[in-house]
């Protein structure tokens, strides 16, 4: 009886550390690299409707546009990126100011990134008008995330969704590719 009040002790310490080991800490080295916070230096679109190239752009960090993504210990992720015509920081009347936050889930698997949303938010690419007549239905219809580089500095993401978009009886569908290139943050 003396043992099982000595082992019982024992075995309580043992079970709780045992609770708090993994904790928010990512399940592989490659997650473990993407924990933190990435600042955007490049991003390259590409737009296609029905199979046919729309529009393309490559856009890079200026002192107008930043954007950043933190990827959290948690699979928490909050991508933010800022847009002035008068340049970051100033707040002259007359500058157009906004805005975009992205914020979701991830998971790291061996074949893609999971994120909760279809795409992150990046550098202003303008908007996309579907005309005039009644409102557009888009439904999202596939989406995948790959990273093509990780390193200690350096995180290189591949996102493409699909969306149909239908107005007036007449469905198009949308292929939206984009590349990001980040840096570490410090």
């Amino acid at each position: 009886m003396k043992r099982l009040c000595f082992l019982i002790p024992i075995a309580c310490v043992v079970l709780l550390s045992a609770c708090g080991k993994n904790g928010n800490k990512p399940a592989n080295s490659q997650e473990a690299m993407m924990i933190g916070k990435w600042n955007l230096v490049k991003q390259t679109s590409s737009l296609y409707v029905d199979g046919a190239i729309k529009s393309a752009s490559t856009l890079g960090v200026s002192d107008t546009q930043i954007a950043v993504v933190e990827f959290r210990a948690d699979h928490n992720f909050i991508a933010t990126s800022y847009f002035n015509s008068a340049g970051i920081g100033n707040t002259s009347p007359g500058s157009v100011i906004s805005a975009d936050t992205v914020r979701g889930t991830f998971a790291l698997t061996p074949t893609e990134l999971k994120l909760s949303t279809p795409d992150l938010a990046g550098f202003n690419q303008g908007i996309i008008t579907a005309g005039s007549g009644s409102p557009s239905v888009i439904k999202l219809f596939a989406h995948v995330v790959y990273v093509t580089e990780l390193t200690a500095a350096t995180l290189k993401l591949h996102v493409e969704y699909t969306t149909t978009v239908t107005q007036d009886a007449t469905t198009n569908r949308y292929l939206h590719m984009t590349d990001y290139s980040y840096t570490l943050a410090f």
